[in-house]
């Protein structure tokens, strides 16, 4: 329904909304195919801890890569 509101506040015809919409991956197979995946529906604490778990995880991973590269 956001979506909706802010793409109505656009300029964007009901139509076109509902045909964009409907051509879109589903959010589920988006995150399904992610290599990470930020929920953002609560609040901005549980927003910020999902973003350091996911930078944690990168830095991790460039860590062993550089390792792994002798730098």
């Amino acid at each position: 329904e956001s979506q909706t509101q802010r793409l109505r506040g656009r300029g964007w015809s009901d139509e076109e909304i509902t045909r964009r919409i409907n051509n879109q991956m589903s959010t589920e197979g988006k995150l399904e195919k992610a290599d990470f995946g930020i929920i953002n529906v609560f609040s901005k604490e549980i927003l910020y801890k999902q973003c350091q778990k996911i930078d944690a995880k990168l830095r991790k991973s460039y860590a062993k890569k550089e390792i792994r590269s002798g730098r």
